[in-house]
Parts: C-alpha cells; sequence; structure tokens
C-alpha cells in the first residue's frame, strides 16, 4: 500500500540517506525534503531581526523587548484605553510616554481584514497582534520596514535565533507572510496563521490550511516572521549585533555595536 503522507515518506528517505529527522532540539534545523533525489533542510534562519524606535531604546534595555500590550501597560494606561487602542487600528505612530512610541498599522484597515479574516474580527486581529513581538526572518523585509518609518531614526536589534527558540520556543509561532499588511489582495488569514513552532517542525503549514480552508503551502515556503507571545524581557542575552539607523545617531559616526544587559552580581 502506497504511503501518502509527505511526512513519513520524508522520514524514510531521510533514514535511507543517512540523516536524522530533526526534532526540538534542533531548533533552527526544522524542515526535511525530498528533491531530485537529493535531500534538503527548511532552516529558520540563523539570525532574526527586530526593529526598536530609538525612543523606546532606554525601555528595551530596561525591560527587553515589549508587545504593544505590555508597553501599555507598563505605560499605566488604564484597562478601558488599553482596551480601546489595543482593538483598533492605530492610524498613526503613537507615543504612549515620553519615551516610549507603539507603531502604526496604516496597512491594516478594519474593512480591508473583514473581506480575509476567518473566525476573527478585526478587533480581535488587532487584539491578537498587539500581543506579539515580532522578528523578520529577512533582513531585506526588515529594510522594507526601515522604509515605512518617515525618517525617524531606528535600532536594528541582530538576534541569535537558536538562543532565542532555546529559551522561548513554547510561545513561537512562525508566519508565512507579512501579517502586517492587509491591502492589495489581502492573503486569507486568522489565529491559524500562527503556527506554533513545535506544530510547524513537525507539519510545516498543515494546520494554517486546514483551520483556514486553504491550499496547503510547501513545505519549503520559508518563515517570514517569527513571533514571541508578550515578551522577551531577556532579548539582550541574545542580540548579536546593535546598529543605529536614521538621524539620530550615536555621536562619533559609530552605528553598530552589541550591547548586553548587565549581569546581576551574586
Amino acid at each position: 500500500m502506497a504511503d501518502d503522507d509527505p511526512a513519513r515518506t520524508n522520514d524514510k528517505e531521510s533514514t535511507k540517506a543517512g540523516l536524522a529527522r530533526p526534532t526540538m532540539a534542533d531548533f533552527a534545523l526544522v524542515r526535511h525534503w525530498a528533491f531530485w533525489g537529493r535531500s534538503l533542510y527548511v532552516m529558520i534562519p540563523d539570525q532574526v531581526y527586530h526593529l526598536v524606535e530609538t525612543s523606546n531604546w532606554p525601555s528595551v534595555r530596561r525591560h527587553g523587548l515589549l508587545s504593544a500590550h505590555e508597553l501599555m501597560r507598563l505605560a499605566d494606561l488604564s484597562p478601558a484605553v488599553r482596551k480601546r487602542v489595543s482593538t483598533t487600528q492605530r492610524l498613526w505612530h503613537t507615543m504612549l510616554s515620553d519615551h516610549v512610541a507603539i507603531r502604526d498599522q496604516a496597512p491594516m484597515p478594519a474593512d480591508a481584514l473583514q473581506k480575509c479574516l476567518v473566525g476573527m474580527t478585526p478587533a480581535q486581529w488587532y487584539a491578537l497582534l498587539n500581543r506579539l513581538v515580532f522578528f523578520w526572518c529577512d533582513r531585506d523585509r526588515l529594510n522594507r520596514q526601515l522604509g515605512a518609518c518617515n525618517g525617524r531614526a531606528q535600532i536594528v536589534l541582530t538576534v541569535d535565533t537558536k538562543q532565542l527558540l532555546a529559551r522561548h520556543a513554547r510561545r513561537v509561532a512562525l508566519t508565512p507572510f507579512n501579517i502586517g499588511n492587509a491591502r492589495r489582495k489581502p492573503a486569507i488569514r486568522g489565529q491559524a496563521t500562527f503556527v506554533p513552532y513545535a506544530t510547524w517542525v513537525e507539519s510545516a503549514w498543515r494546520s494554517e490550511a486546514e483551520v483556514l480552508g486553504i491550499r496547503e503551502r510547501p513545505s519549503s515556503h520559508a518563515p517570514v516572521e517569527l513571533t514571541v507571545a508578550d515578551a522577551v524581557r531577556d532579548v539582550a542575552e541574545f542580540i548579536v549585533d546593535v546598529e543605529h539607523v536614521g538621524a539620530d545617531r550615536p555621536s562619533g559616526g559609530d552605528t553598530r555595536g552589541s550591547w548586553r544587559a548587565p549581569r546581576p552580581q551574586p
């Protein structure tokens, strides 16, 4: 009887080739399939990227990377204001305090989301996104986001993916496209667009397709975003590069460097 399960078929081919099937312990090494008789792997890149508003840098150094929801809590917004901001589209770059900002959501108008959401309202979608910390898996996509910052000074954080996953894999999910854009024939989306890391290791994008009723993406389709629920408070332990971009660069022309949180005294 033919084996129609691609995962089992890949396991057999992997065994024949002398390759062990990737597991959670392999972290960045995550998907395997056969192509023209060769065994190949799709990997989450060794490094992922996060763009920080320069005004938020003191907060990042003190508290780590926080979701918009956590930043609102930190800014001591009332529950009623937090709910309103979390569940509606932000049309503009928004200052929560003198030194903490959250980005606009201009490319995600509610009327466009109405046409592409499955099992969720726009308000629920905005609330979901506001509880996540986002990393780009591709520097080119980060550069596109940088181009949409209207000249505001930014800080690019390069983060070691394997270390991030080693600490936070259970709160990590991956997306197959830029979920922050709902313009121009937006992709169907919903809660299932965020595929938990462990699920993705086992079955790539199958769960997304099954829940949303869309065609399953090929296993070779690389993740676009890596998300972590709520916060990455220990991000300083995983940062491998800090790059200042834009108008407010450090004096002396030094725009690159590294930073780690001070270790507690014994």
